[in-house]
């Protein structure tokens, strides 16, 4: 019988680092002179901006793909791009993401360093969609780390900055984070619920993905997981439904938080740790970003990996199907859900 249940030692392809990603004891950040910025959706040369491969030097957004830095003097091919705003100074943010999970570790990653951000007359210049900024989750959390709307520049033109400063991230999606970075997200859960008494007394909670929007990827049978959950006195709840403090509250009060993997989980990041977690996996392999939460956390977690791994990936629009006879068999063999 294939093994159903893992542990974060088992899942061992996460690095952990110390305060920035090379461990060198310190936020990591980087200043340019003279940069030109331009929309993602610009060409230069003929080609898109994020299709370069010949500039001077780059900004990593992401684990893969990367975001073009120009310096003005080297390259002629600049003679396409006519910058309509000159900054004096300016710190890059990268993209500014309107998906919950991508938002945290993307966006917020590189807005940990306090100090950088002291000077409120020094604007943040994101690539991204100008209408995050009204989403409610997005402010509550740049409040917390005391950035104002006002601040954000969304690059939707050429920018040509005199001093431009780059924090780097100190998470980088499925493969590395630093121990800082859930210390600066644990010090923003605990300024969002300041002042805030517990709501639910809910000490098991079950993360349900029923309610989602249908153009998200479904669960099918997860009505068959709900059930089980609430014979061992799980309460259901639909984080989608409430707001960012409620599910911080909610996450803070459980003793044991159980699910399907997706991104309610990265609410961990602003929560109290030494929980009991439950990640269940309907895909062929774990999402990594999981597993480096989990190692920075250090919670008593397992993983139950209902579908095996002869299963293919899932084409566009296929849903995942809960495996009943494997979810059986983690209900029996699982030491958290029989506590």
């Amino acid at each position: 019988m294939n093994k159903l249940i893992y542990s974060k030692t088992d899942l061992p392809y996460q690095k952990i680092f110390g305060k920035t990603l090379n461990d060198d004891g310190g936020y990591a950040s980087s200043k340019y002179r003279k940069v030109i910025f331009a929309p993602a959706s610009a060409t230069v040369g003929g080609f898109s901006i994020l299709e370069q491969s010949y500039c001077s030097s780059t900004l990593i957004s992401r684990g893969i793909g990367e975001l073009p830095l120009f310096n003005p003097t080297q390259f002629s091919l600049l003679k396409d791009i006519s910058p309509s705003i000159v900054l004096e100074k300016a710190i890059y943010g990268g993209v500014l993401w309107d998906h919950y999970g991508h938002f945290l570790l993307e966006t917020l990653s590189r807005l940990c360093d306090e100090s950088v951000f002291l000077d409120s007359t020094v604007p943040i210049i994101f690539h991204g969609q100008a209408n995050t900024l009204s989403l409610a989750w997005v402010n509550k959390i740049l409040s917390a780390i005391n950035i104002s709307p006002d601040r954000v520049i969304i690059i939707d033109k050429p920018i040509l900055i005199e001093e431009l400063i780059v924090c780097w991230p100190l998470f980088k999606i499925r493969y590395k984070a630093s121990i800082e970075f859930l210390a600066s997200t644990s010090k923003i859960g605990k300024k969002i619920t300041l002042n805030n008494g517990s709501t639910s007394g809910n000490k098991k909670i079950y993360l349900s993905r029923t309610r989602l929007a249908l153009q998200t990827r479904q669960i099918e049978g997860e009505c068959i997981i709900e059930q089980e959950f609430k014979k061992r006195d799980f309460t259901i709840v639909h984080p989608e439904l409430m707001s960012l403090e409620d599910q911080i509250l909610a996450f803070n009060e459980a003793t044991t938080i159980a699910g399907c993997l997706g991104s309610s989980f990265h609410t961990l990041l602003f929560a109290r740790q030494n929980k009991n977690i439950i990640y269940i996996s309907l895909g062929k392999m774990v999402n990594s970003n999981f597993v480096l939460i989990d190692k920075l956390r250090q919670d008593n977690s397992e993983y139950w990996l209902l579908n095996d791994c002869s299963n293919t990936y899932l084409k566009k629009g296929e849903n995942y199907i809960v495996n009943s006879d494997n979810f059986k068999k983690c209900i029996d063999s699982s030491s958290i859900f029989n506590i």
